[in-house]
C-alpha cells in the first residue's frame, strides 16, 4: 500500500485521534493548548522546537500506557514537498532497475494523485521508457501521451524532448504520420530549445511523416535545418540525397539535378558516385531527357563492371543499383539487359521495400521467356518461402499468368 502524504498539522491530528490524546494532554506544561490549536488549523506553522516538545510528550504518553510505539521528529516535521520528493526518488530507483508490475503501477498511480505535476511527468515518462524498451509500443505511447501536456506546462526541456522523441519514433514505427504532424504543430515553438542530438532524430521523424503525407515543402524545411547544422559527412550525404528526391517528387527536376551534380564534386568514393549517377540518370528520366539518361546509363554500366566495386554494397541508402538499372533499361527499350539486371538484383537478395519487390517480380515475369523457365521456378520458390508471408498475393497471380501464357503445365 502506498504511503499517504500528510502535512505536519494533519499528522498531529491523526496521531492524536489514533491514540485518543487530547490537545490539553499533549501540550503538557511547555506549550499552550491554543498554540497547538492554531498549528492544527493552519493559522501558524509548526516549528522544529515545538515539534520536538510534542514528540517527547507523545512518546511519554505512549510509554505511560504501556505501548511500544514511537513517534519520531523526522516523521512529524517532514512536509508534503519533502515526502513527495522522497517517494518519487524511490519509485525512480525501482523503475531504473527495470522493475514494473501491475501492483507497482497501481501504487504509483495512487501516489501521483496526491503528488505534483512534476512527479507525474517524471514517473509516467519512466513507465513509458520501460514499455518502450520491451517494444510494448501501445502502452508506451499511452504513458508518454498522458504526460505530454503536463510536460509542456512545467516546460522541463530535458523530459519534454525525450517524450517528443519517443512519441515521434512510435508514430513512425506505427506509420501514424498524421499523429506526428499534430505533434510537430504542438511542439514547434520549443524545438529550438532541444539539444541537437535529440532534435536531429525528431526532425528526421518529421521529415518521414511530412513526406509520407505529401507535404514536401515542410519536409524540405526540416531537411534544410539539418543541412545547416550537420557536420558529419555521411549524414550530409544522406540528407542531400533525400532533399533531391523530395524535389523530384515536387517535379522540380532542375534543382534535384543541381544537387546531384554538386554532390559529385564533394564525394569521391566509388559507391557514392555510382549512387549519385544512378539518381542523376533517374532524374533525367523523370525530366524526359532521353539523351542524358543514355549518357549516365552507359557510365553506370562501366562503373558496375569495375573490379574495385566487388567489395562494395550493391545497395546504398535504400536503393538497389541493379534494380534501378533494370528500370532504366526498360525505359531505353533494352529489355534483355533489363532482365539481366533484375535477375542480378534478386540473385543477390538485395531488393528494397515491398513496392519495389513487387515491381521486381512483375518485371521479371513480364520479361521472361521459355528459356528462363528454370530461373522462374527458382524465384517462385523464393516467393513461396519468403514473400508470400508478406501477403503479396498479387505476385502469385503473376506467376500463374506467366505459366499459362508460356504453356507451362504447372
Amino acid at each position: 500500500m502506498v504511503e499517504v502524504i500528510y502535512s505536519p498539522k494533519e499528522k498531529l491530528q491523526i496521531l492524536r485521534k489514533q491514540y485518543k490524546i487530547s490537545q490539553t494532554e499533549l501540550v503538557g506544561d511547555k506549550i499552550s493548548r491554543s498554540h497547538l490549536a492554531m498549528i492544527e488549523t493552519g493559522k501558524t506553522k509548526l516549528s522544529k522546537r515545538v515539534a520536538q516538545v510534542l514528540v517527547e510528550n507523545f512518546n511519554e504518553i505512549l510509554k505511560s500506557r504501556g505501548l511500544e510505539d514511537k513517534v519520531t521528529l523526522d516523521y512529524v516535521i517532514e512536509d508534503t514537498k519533502a515526502q513527495i520528493t522522497r517517494k518519487r526518488a524511490y519509485y525512480i530507483e525501482i523503475l531504473n532497475k527495470g522493475i514494473l508490475n501491475d501492483d507497482l503501477i497501481c501504487e504509483i498511480e495512487n501516489f501521483i494523485k496526491v503528488s505534483d505535476i512534476s512527479s507525474k511527468v517524471v514517473l509516467y515518462s519512466k513507465i513509458g521508457d520501460f514499455y518502450f524498451s520491451v517494444n510494448y509500443l501501445k502502452r508506451a505511447f499511452s504513458y508518454y501521451a498522458r504526460t505530454f501536456d503536463e510536460a509542456l506546462i512545467i516546460n522541463d526541456i530535458k523530459i519534454l524532448q525525450n517524450i517528443v522523441l519517443k512519441l515521434s519514433n512510435i508514430n513512425c514505427k506505427n506509420k501514424d504520420y498524421v499523429n506526428n504532424i499534430a505533434l510537430e504543430k504542438a511542439i514547434k515553438e520549443r524545438l529550438a530549445n532541444f539539444t541537437f542530438d535529440k532534435v536531429e532524430e525528431i526532425y528526421n521523424n518529421f521529415i518521414v511523416s511530412f513526406t509520407s503525407v505529401g507535404e514536401y515543402d515542410k519536409a524540405i524545411n526540416y531537411l534544410d535545418k539539418l543541412l545547416k547544422d550537420t557536420t558529419d559527412k555521411e549524414k550530409l550525404y544522406s540528407l542531400e540525397l533525400n532533399k533531391a528526391k523530395l524535389l523530384e517528387k515536387k517535379e522540380i527536376y532542375v534543382s534535384a539535378i543541381s544537387i546531384y551534380r554538386g554532390m559529385l564534386l564533394k564525394y569521391k568514393e566509388e559507391d557514392k558516385k555510382l549512387l549519385i549517377n544512378i539518381n542523376l540518370m533517374n532524374a533525367y528520366k523523370l525530366k524526359g531527357d532521353l539523351s542524358k539518361v543514355e549518357i549516365y546509363y552507359k557510365k553506370n554500366i562501366v562503373t558496375l563492371k569495375k573490379n574495385s566495386l566487388e567489395c562494395l554494397s550493391p545497395r546504398e541508402n535504400g536503393q538497389c543499383f541493379y534494380f534501378e538499372m533494370g528500370l532504366a533499361s526498360i525505359y531505353l527499350d533494352k529489355n534483355e539487359k533489363a532482365f539481366q539486371f533484375f535477375k542480378k538484383a534478386i540473385e543477390m537478395n538485395i531488393v528494397c521495400d515491398e513496392e519495389n519487390l513487387e515491381k521486381l517480380f512483375t518485371n521479371l515475369l513480364k520479361l521472361a521467356t521459355r528459356k528462363d523457365f528454370d530461373f522462374i521456378k527458382n524465384i517462385e520458390t523464393l516467393y513461396l518461402d519468403n514473400v508470400l508471408e508478406k501477403k503479396m498475393f498479387r505476385i502469385g497471380y503473376l506467376f500463374m499468368n506467366d505459366y499459362r501464357e508460356n504453356d507451362f503445365a504447372k
